[in-house]
């Protein structure tokens, strides 16, 4: 969204359940991780943010050094693509790059 956040959608009445506060930019990408009570997002604040969805509070922020276009997620890595055209690929355990 344009206030720096991300939304969360309750399917079938369209009413915001929680609203993910922490990026000091816009958010430019969110998927929801494998377990659906974690979720990422991406912001043009150059960071990647975790998830509790439970606690709909953030449990990392991970520094990407240019702005998030997209996130995918898959077991313990996070891949982001971002506008300086690079993809990174990201340890979820630790936080470390671990491709360029």
């Amino acid at each position: 969204t344009y206030d720096n956040a991300a939304q969360l959608w309750k399917v079938g009445d369209s009413r915001i359940k929680e609203i993910l506060t922490g990026h000091t930019n816009k958010v430019t990408a969110a998927q929801f991780r494998s377990t659906w009570h974690q979720a990422v997002t991406g912001s043009q604040d150059r960071t990647v943010k975790e998830w509790d969805l439970v606690k709909a509070a953030c449990s990392r922020t991970i520094q990407v050094f240019s702005y998030c276009n997209d996130v995918v997620c898959c077991n313990n890595l996070i891949v982001s693509g971002h506008h300086d055209k690079m993809i990174r690929f990201w340890d979820s355990r630790d936080s470390r790059c671990t491709q360029v």
